[in-house]
């Protein structure tokens, strides 16, 4: 840790333009009390002066400060500097980050001497959740879960391809992880393409008959679980789905507009894309006027489609919408639960009903 007095000093290079803050010596001066108080001693200011090459002015500054904060006793006449039980908890803190964080950065390959010159500067702005997550990575090596999100691989690899090897693991069972039967049904032995445009990753499949038992792959893109479409051979497969309403108290219901399609839906994947498919029946609905049955059907029904309202076509009773318009969402138990919100328009008897809005929910 530094503990020279630091001034204004521009060096002309990113990285090397950072003058420590007050705050981060006070906490470098907590960190070394806290250190001589556990090996018994309990220097007088005088001492730390002399120690530290500080000026008595300085010192004082930064003693009053610790008081302040709750880290030191009241100086008053005390000759000998002591810190409370708060201030030993927080500069016990602050050596554990030191120590963590020069850990990690000679793991990764840097020199003992700048590691330790990085990790007093970054033991003081590391947060919590970022302190965790290195000390994990330090226990548990490659073992421990770890995602990097939003990652813009174009700027880590060079335009073209490589290829790595892969492993697909059950996402509940971890320490140590575990295989999941998937895995064996792919090569492991995967490539990725690097563009500007984008970067994909490509599975490969084995020539095996149990490839027949993947129905569908799905991927998550930051908060939804999305469909892999092309991963999979051409086919069809049925779901249950329901239409839901919400009214002026915020509770949810089955919408009238759900009496206008048969059960089940269907899920269908070929060349030309991958759409939910539903068929359109006749419906019907009791006459709020004179209590009487009537018959009707659904007229239209839009969702919302790449930023624009899309109406589905209704062909031979049947109507699609793209399941890359829908959202998803992985349910613990394993089940997929997609959802798009829709405006439907229903003709029940004589009567044209208003448009209204729902939720389509359907289930895997």
């Amino acid at each position: 840790m530094k503990t020279e007095c630091v001034k204004d000093i521009f060096h002309g290079e990113i990285g090397q333009n950072f003058p420590s803050s007050k705050g981060e010596r006070e906490e470098d001066l907590l960190e070394i009390l806290n250190e001589w108080q556990k090996n018994g001693t309990q220097p007088t200011s005088s001492e730390l002066c002399s120690k530290l090459d500080m000026a008595k002015r300085e010192l004082n500054y930064y003693l009053k400060q610790m008081v302040k904060h709750g880290y030191l006793y009241n100086l008053d006449n005390r000759e000998r500097l002591k810190l409370t039980e708060f201030g030993k908890s927080q500069g016990a803190q602050c050596r554990f980050r030191h120590e963590r964080l020069a850990q990690f950065f000679q793991l990764i390959g840097m020199e003992e001497k700048q590691a330790e010159e990085d990790a007093c500067r970054m033991e003081h702005v590391l947060s919590d959740e970022a302190t965790k997550k290195i000390c994990n990575f330090l226990n548990y090596g490659d073992t421990y879960d770890r995602v990097m999100r939003n990652v813009n691989l174009y700027s880590m690899y060079r335009e073209g391809w490589y290829e790595f090897y892969m492993g697909i693991y059950y996402t509940e069972k971890r320490y140590p992880r575990i295989l999941a039967k998937e895995f064996f049904l792919f090569s492991d032995e995967i490539a990725l393409n690097v563009k500007s445009a984008g970067s994909y990753f490509y599975l490969r499949k084995k020539d095996e008959a149990e490839m027949d038992s993947i129905d569908s792959i799905w991927y998550r893109d930051e908060e939804e679980w999305n469909f892999l479409a092309s991963t999979f051979e051409n086919g069809m497969w049925h779901i249950c789905f329901a239409l839901y309403k919400r009214d002026s108290e915020d509770k949810i219901s089955i919408s009238m507009a759900d009496r206008g399609f048969q059960k089940p839906a269907t899920i269908r994947h070929n060349k030309r894309g991958s759409w939910l498919e539903l068929r359109v029946c006749e419906m019907s609905a009791r006459s709020r006027a004179d209590g009487e049955e009537k018959l009707g059907h659904l007229e239209t029904l839009k969702y919302e489609y790449k930023g624009m309202l899309c109406q589905a076509e209704v062909k031979e009773d049947k109507l699609r919408i793209p399941l890359d318009a829908c959202r998803f969402q992985r349910k613990r138990e394993g089940r997929i639960k997609g959802v798009i919100p829709v405006t439907v328009t229903c003709n029940v008897g004589r009567t044209h009903m208003p448009e209204s809005t729902a939720l389509l929910f359907f289930w895997m």
